[in-house]
């Protein structure tokens, strides 16, 4: 993980040793790195800035059940104050809500709480700011709760409410069935929610308005696609969201801002661009970049002086060359239907040497899932024993939209097996692989 200061002037990143992680800290500006933390033997996750003083990560311990033979890792969620070097710890996981436009107070889910807590000390100011029912609590850049969902865990009734203090007024209402809508965050104006849909069978963002209920048409006018995640300022703020595909893309209110995702994409032909976070005026982007034959980089984007600084690596112990070369491909399934893959070559077979080779086919194993361009290392494991690699996306895979989705109803064995197999039969027909060779 890296992450990018609220001010754009210091980076933060996570250091793996055989000891553990930790995490240190460069100034863009003189380039002075400082070690900041050391885990003891537990792995950091989630690493980001609260404040351009704070830092918040989560930190999870392996533990081994000897009665039961079960592994499993326990969560810790963690705010590092970097003017007094201290850090404060919080039971259970810690997924931060929202910090507070004066910046004394950050909002965070540990599960059945949601945790007011004071920046400067560590304090738990309240931890019963949404009823026991209440879950995906919606709160403002002043700290109050705007909106509140609540499940009626024996009817299946799944209610959204406006909220102003105690007062709640029900807005959205669905069941009894598995709760489909779901708020996530205050849009820019305050006077809207936006919720995740998944009415349809795909994953679509909607606005509902505080006052009237109004649920508005899906955002961003997605097809063949759907939303991945919504992306939030610190805030809390709806700003935009990542949308599904073989390569990632992201879609912002800003208009000018989804343009530089979209030049920033074109930056990296045949690499997925991913946007990591940037500084509150918007001024620098923080990017991952992998795919093609690059393991993981970062990269920084100044918009103002429209450049593209080179970071660090990701994975710095992957020798050059030994990445499987990870591309894309379409082709048709037998009656007509569009198939898009992932096509991991072996790692040190030159381009025009890649013909007759054995092939490994890994299709996903989870409908709601699909494969896209990033760096797998069961894939890359394979590529370097000398095999290509196979990820089709096959009917009623995710990420393609709710009629994709619905295409793969009744079909297992049927289409979907056929959309794997006629993948196969054209990578042979290619020549790429050797149809004798195949597993």
């Amino acid at each position: 993980d890296m992450t990018l200061s609220p001010d754009g002037k210091r980076i933060a990143w996570v250091q793996t040793t055989a000891d553990g992680d930790g995490v240190a800290e460069r100034n863009l500006e003189t380039g002075e790195v400082t070690a900041l933390i050391r885990a003891d033997g537990r792995e950091i996750m989630g690493l980001r800035y609260l404040t351009d003083k704070h830092l918040h990560f989560l930190a999870y311990r392996p533990e081994y059940n000897a009665r039961e033979k079960d592994a499993y890792r326990i969560a810790t969620a963690h705010i590092f104050d970097l003017s007094r070097k201290t850090a404060y710890r919080f039971d259970g996981y810690g997924e931060v809500l929202a910090v507070t436009r004066d910046e004394k107070r950050v909002f965070m889910s540990t599960g059945s709480r949601v945790l007011e807590i004071m920046l400067d000390t560590g304090n738990v100011w309240s931890d019963d700011l949404g009823r026991q029912a209440e879950r995906d609590l919606v709160i403002d850049p002043e700290g109050k709760l705007r909106a509140a969902q609540e499940i009626n865990r024996e009817t299946g009734i799944n209610r959204i409410f406006a909220a102003n203090g105690t007062d709640r007024r029900l807005l959205f209402q669905e069941g009894p069935q598995p709760a489909q809508v779901h708020p996530l965050a205050l849009m820019p104006d305050a006077k809207s929610i936006a919720v995740e849909d998944r009415r349809d069978g795909a994953r679509a963002i909607r606005a509902i308005g505080l006052e009237d209920g109004v649920m508005s048409e899906p955002m961003f006018g997605l097809v063949n696609a759907e939303v991945q995640s919504a992306i939030l300022d610190r805030r809390g703020t709806f700003i935009g969201a990542t949308i599904t595909g073989l390569y990632p893309r992201h879609e912002f209110l800003d208009a000018g801002l989804t343009g530089d995702a979209r030049s920033l994409s074109a930056a990296y032909p045949g690499q997925a661009v991913r946007i990591a976070n940037w500084s509150d005026d918007r001024s620098r982007i923080l990017l991952h970049v992998e795919g093609g034959v690059e393991p993981g980089r970062y990269a920084l984007f100044d918009r103002e002086a429209r450049k593209l600084i080179s970071l660090m690596p990701t994975r710095p112990a992957i020798p050059a060359g030994d990445m499987g070369e990870v591309v894309t491909i379409e082709y048709a399934a037998r009656d007509g239907q569009k198939i898009g893959a992932v096509l991991t070559w072996p790692a040190r077979v030159a381009a025009d040497q890649r013909r007759n080779l054995p092939l490994v086919v890994m299709p996903n194993q989870t409908l709601d899932l699909y494969e896209a361009v990033n760096f797998d290392w069961i894939a890359q494991y394979l590529a370097n024993e000398g095999y290509a690699v196979f990820q089709p996306n096959y009917r009623g895979s995710g990420g393609r939209g709710a009629s994709f989705r619905a295409a793969g109803h009744d079909q297992f064995g049927r289409s979907m097996q056929h959309d794997v197999t006629d993948g196969v039969h054209a990578l042979a027909e290619m020549g790429w692989i050797d149809a004798d060779r195949v597993c």
